[in-house]
C-alpha cells in the first residue's frame, strides 16, 4: 500500500520563505526562526534549494 499524500505541510512561518515544512515544525531552519524574531520582512537567505524566496 502506497504511502499516504502528507497533507501536514505548510509554508514556513517566516514571511518570505517559501519552503514547506511538515509535522510540529513552523520553521525550516533556526535562521528563518531567527530572522523572524528580529525582522519578519527581511529576505529570506535560508539557502534551502527549493526556496524561492533567495533567487
Amino acid at each position: 500500500m502506497p504511502d499516504p499524500v502528507r497533507t501536514d505541510e505548510k509554508k514556513c512561518a517566516h514571511q518570505t520563505c517559501t519552503c514547506m515544512v511538515g509535522g510540529e515544525r513552523r520553521f525550516c531552519s533556526d535562521y528563518c526562526e531567527d530572522a523572524n524574531d528580529s525582522d519578519p520582512t527581511s529576505v529570506c537567505t535560508c539557502d534551502h534549494p527549493g526556496c524561492k524566496s533567495n533567487r
